[in-house]
């Protein structure tokens, strides 16, 4: 009996005749090496023989399988574990030094206010509020003398067209005066609100200071309120 297989390509049909005897013959060679217990020469050719063989090799694979798989699982246990630790001590460590700048923010704080309530509770009854304690007016002139040695005075003075003029004050400075100033009596010369006045310091020292006046035309006289002010010489031992 012939049994005929068709192979089916893309372009072609190839037919391949098997003969049913040869491959009979080969199922039955197959089927009685399963089946028998063969020993030749004292050495076992069974199939049971080499199943048994491939299933000890298997056993003996699967045994290895489960020692490598534990062996694997402990390994990423003592791991975990490490890890754990370490996250464990470096976090122990974190909380440590956050306390301990903690306490330092704390004592320093506690410094702080301990230095606020001393100062709070500084006595204040050697410190004096300042006080006139002589002053003087004549006309225009005047002056003031504060019990820490601060001397206030002024007066009116006059000045021709960009002459200059000097101007002695009427208690000496220990220095050159820490201000002086000046203002025209009049915002204009002779009414004419188009001539400004303008009033210049020269000089100045600690007894007198020097000025001019200037306006966009000659003018015969300028009219000035002055005031300075300044430590007198030797405090409040001058008074």
């Amino acid at each position: 009996m012939t049994n005929n297989i068709h192979v089916t390509s893309l372009k072609n049909t190839m037919q391949v005749n098997v003969s049913s005897d040869m491959s009979n013959y080969y199922s039955k060679i197959a089927k009685d090496w399963a089946v028998s217990n063969d020993i030749v020469n004292n050495e076992d050719y069974s199939s049971k023989y080499y199943a048994n063989k491939t299933k000890i090799t298997a056993d003996d694979a699967l045994y290895s399988i489960e020692i490598e798989k534990e062996n694997v699982i402990n390994e990423f246990n003592n791991t975990k574990l490490e890890v754990i630790t370490n996250i464990q001590e470096e976090g122990n460590k974190q909380i440590s030094l956050a306390a301990t700048q903690a306490q330092i923010a704390t004592d320093k704080a506690n410094e702080a206010v301990l230095t606020l309530e001393n100062k709070a509770n500084t006595d204040f009854s050697n410190v004096s509020i300042p006080y006139i304690t002589s002053k003087y007016r004549n006309g225009n002139s005047w002056y003031r003398i504060w019990s820490d040695g601060w001397l206030e005075q002024g007066g009116t003075t006059s000045a021709g067209y960009n002459s200059p003029v000097t101007v002695s004050f009427i208690k000496q400075y220990d220095e050159v005066p820490l201000t002086v100033n000046m203002i025209a009596s009049n915002a204009s010369a002779d009414g004419n609100p188009n001539q400004s006045r303008i009033a210049t310091i020269v000089s100045r020292n600690s007894d007198k200071f020097i000025y001019t006046v200037s306006t966009p035309s000659a003018q015969s006289t300028v009219p000035i309120i002055w005031s300075a002010s300044g430590y007198i010489i030797g405090g409040e031992n001058e008074l």
